[in-house]
């Protein structure tokens, strides 16, 4: 294969790399990774990774046409404040019918593997985009570039 290739395919695939580190990135912060509509009180809810959101009013636009017209409120799922009222909604969960939704506002040890996964995987990711690119000037980086891609490729993927 000639040079010529060989270094296009290597910035295609450096190209592709950078794609993924930003929509890794982009889904990592957003907090839509389970959006539910509820209809009855006019309310969104969000739950991300690590912070939930709400918007609390929706306003009727047309017969099943609602306008989103107040921000998203987000708290942290890992605020100290917001983990003891949690805390204290769950122990009355008996007495309380919403106590259960309380489940979905904890940071979970899943939360905490998917997010380890992502930034190893982003790491892994950005160390490849570096040797890569040193991969025209010392060609046995490119093996370390390959090396570094197939682990971040598979990290994600796993998640």
């Amino acid at each position: 294969m000639s040079t010529i290739a060989q270094k296009g395919l290597l910035a295609l695939s450096i190209v592709f790399i950078l794609a993924g580190l930003g929509l890794t990135i982009a889904g990592a912060f957003s907090p839509a990774w389970q959006v539910v509509d509820i209809r009855e009180f006019r309310a969104e809810h969000q739950h991300g990774l690590w912070w939930d959101c709400i918007r609390a009013e929706k306003h009727v636009v047309a017969v099943g046409d609602f306008y989103d017209e107040t921000p998203l409120h987000c708290m942290y799922k890992f605020d100290r404040s917001a983990e003891l009222v949690i805390e204290n909604t769950l122990n009355n969960i008996d007495e309380d019918g919403a106590a259960g939704e309380s489940e979905h506002h904890k940071f979970w040890a899943w939360h905490k593997a998917i997010l380890f996964f992502i930034i190893t995987s982003q790491l892994l990711a950005f160390i490849s985009i570096c040797t890569g690119i040193c991969a025209t000037c010392f060609p046995p980086t490119a093996f370390v570039f390959t090396y570094l891609a197939f682990p971040c490729f598979d990290l994600f993927t796993d998640c």
